[in-house]
């Protein structure tokens, strides 16, 4: 993919070659575009940590976190790997009603408590997933979540 994005027409690689190729649009990044790969399986988190920018997994515990952060850091063997863990929460209740469950829910002050437990197991990018159906939930939910959790990292 880099190669493609940087402009190559030809490539040979291990696993994959290419000659003749155009590709478009190419990306506005001008140094580079990141690149996340996720999963929760050991040839995942190895993938990981040869390859990606971000290890990106899902919906687990602080305690997982922590220690396939760990676990990450000891496969990548001193290069940079951050960690976009994506998260189902809500900041106005402890469930969602979309019938999945959350991996963080409470009040605002609440979840910035959690958010910090996960960032301090590991996560340097959260990627949110507001656990509602509706509509006009889902936009309460986005709201309180911008004013009240957000700046907590500003």
């Amino acid at each position: 993919m880099r190669a493609l994005w940087a402009g190559a027409t030809e490539f040979e690689g291990t696993s994959a070659s290419f000659s003749d190729a155009s590709f478009g649009p190419t990306p506005i990044q001008s140094d580079r575009v990141p690149i996340w790969l996720g999963g929760h399986a050991p040839v995942a988190l190895r993938r990981a940590a040869a390859m990606a920018d971000a290890w990106h997994p899902g919906y687990m515990s602080v305690s997982t976190l922590a220690e396939k952060a760990a676990e990450l850091r000891e496969l990548a063997d001193g290069r940079a790997v951050e960690i976009a863990l994506k998260l189902r929460l809500s900041v106005t209740s402890g469930r969602g009603n979309a019938g999945r469950p959350l991996n963080v829910g409470g009040t605002p002050s609440e979840v910035v408590e959690m958010l910090r437990r996960y960032e301090e197991a590991g996560a340097d990018e959260i990627v949110v997933v507001f656990a509602f159906d509706d509509r006009a939930t889902l936009e309460r939910e986005m709201e309180i979540f911008a004013t009240h959790v957000m700046p907590s990292w500003s």
